[in-house]
C-alpha cells in the first residue's frame, strides 16, 4: 500500500509518497511438539521488527508479504 504525505511547497502543497527501507521475511517458528508456525516479519534498516504477524502455512504468510 502507497502512503502519500502533503507537504508544503509555494503557495499550495506537493504530494509526496512515502517509502520505507524495511524489508519482509518468512520466519519459522515451533510450538510443543511438532506444530509449527510461521511469522511474516517486517524489519527496518537496523534489523529492528517493526510488524509481525503469525499464520499456520508458509504459503499463507508469503500471500500476506506480496500483498504488503
Amino acid at each position: 500500500m502507497k502512503k502519500f504525505m502533503n507537504l508544503p511547497f509555494g503557495d499550495g502543497f506537493k504530494q509526496v509518497e512515502i517509502t520505507d527501507n524495511c524489508t519482509w521475511q518468512v520466519v519459522e517458528i515451533h510450538y510443543e511438539g511438532e506444530d509449527k508456525g510461521y511469522r511474516a516479519v517486517k524489519f527496518d534498516e537496523q534489523n529492528v521488527i517493526k510488524f509481525e504477524r503469525v499464520f499456520k502455512t508458509r504459503e499463507q504468510a508469503e500471500e500476506f508479504i506480496a500483498k504488503q
